[in-house]
């Protein structure tokens, strides 16, 4: 039997690639035992999203076992900025006029680096700080003028109309039913009140199919029709390769929800086979390396190259290194193997590279290392 569709509860849905039964990866690198991945598309809404993973045990996973990964940078044309910075920088552009007093809520406010910035920015705004995992200890220090909240957003109580602000930094995609987590911003929202939501975009981003904890896939159509069902405008959004943004104003007018089915199914079918061919490259790169006797190592962070040992039921070991752009990363460890940067893949003599990362990334990788004698794997 079909499961059922968070958002909309329609049984009619499409599966998306293979089910797996089996050990997972989530998005801070952790292997979760006895569970699986089956990603279905819904018929009726559109939304792409996974019916096992963690979302039967969402919300202890979310309280007890998920621990975020170090400051995650948004990356451009010009560079890389930390994640707290480019939300803080991007609702400065487009509320350029915010007031001197307000109320803001940020759902998900991890260690606090986006309210604490904020706190900067507008001192005299009221700042209530969700956030239900163990960062949550953090959140005292970081932002003591905050009210805080430990727990899920759906149990703090909101009073109907009270804020002017509410933000939500890469939590959509974790939480059960998106369009409830929509409904439930603009329920506490004055009218007129702003949203900022930052969330991956499905179109660029195909590694979610393989995100235990990822449960929802979401596409920029996706987006805007959960929000116009919900009450909310469309004032802007940006695209910047896997993370997009999204800035509404409240209504209070609920449009008819629009399916994205035709365009969302083409993607996830596309993606799907993306995701597949990132776990093959790390199976090409590996058997090459073992066949010369040479060592090899996955670039990029991607969840399907983290995947792939278990997968494919190789040792990680026989991966010398996994390399990563942000030098948050580096000195950290996943599947007990180190991250690097990328001046290591000389140290280390590193011959054969699977690449594991968006396709926005892999032009720039290939350019870069494009003078070098390492075979890339894609």
């Amino acid at each position: 039997m079909n499961p059922t569709c968070p958002a909309c509860s329609s049984r009619q849905n499409i599966s998306i690639g293979a089910k797996y039964i089996g050990p997972v990866v989530t998005s801070d690198f952790l292997v979760l035992q006895n569970t699986g991945l089956a990603p279905y598309c819904c018929k009726e809404c559109g939304l792409v999203f996974e019916s096992m993973g963690v979302r039967k045990f969402s919300s202890q996973f979310c309280a007890e076992t998920f621990r975020p990964k170090p400051m995650m940078r948004v990356y451009g044309n010009a560079g890389s900025t930390p994640r707290p910075n480019k939300a803080n920088n991007l609702i400065s552009e487009i509320f350029p006029n915010l007031p001197a007093n307000g109320s803001m809520t940020e759902i998900g406010a991890g260690k606090g680096g986006f309210l604490s910035e904020f706190h900067e920015r507008h001192p005299q705004w009221k700042l209530v700080a969700i956030e239900p995992s163990i960062l949550f200890e953090s959140l005292s220090q970081a932002v003591p003028q905050a009210k805080l909240h430990h727990g899920g957003y759906e149990t703090f109580d909101c009073p109907p109309e009270s804020q002017d602000l509410i933000v939500s930094l890469g939590v959509i995609e974790h939480v059960d039913n998106p369009l409830s987590f929509m409904k439930w911003i603009a329920a506490g929202l004055k009218v007129g009140g702003r949203a900022f939501i930052e969330a991956p975009n499905f179109k660029n981003h195909p590694s979610d199919l393989y995100c235990a904890d990822h449960l929802s896939c979401l596409t920029p159509e996706t987006m805007v029709s959960f929000a116009e069902h919900a009450g909310f405008e469309v004032v802007d959004w940006c695209d910047l390769g896997v993370p997009m943004y999204f800035a509404f104003r409240k209504t209070g007018v609920c449009k008819e929800l629009i399916s994205t089915f035709n365009q969302n199914q083409k993607i996830a079918n596309s993606n799907e086979s993306l995701a597949s061919g990132m776990i093959q490259s790390v199976a090409r790169a590996r058997s090459a390396a073992q066949q010369r006797q040479e060592k090899f190592g996955v670039y990029g962070l991607a969840i399907p190259g983290l995947f792939a040992p278990i997968y494919l039921g190789f040792s990680p070991t026989d991966i010398e290194v996994y390399i990563d752009d942000n030098e948050a990363m580096w000195g950290t460890r996943v599947h007990d193997r180190p991250i690097v940067g990328p001046d290591a893949i000389a140290e280390k003599k590193i011959r054969h590279l699977a690449l594991s990362m968006s396709p926005q990334y892999t032009a720039a990788v290939r350019e870069r290392l494009n003078s070098s004698d390492v075979i890339l794997y894609d």
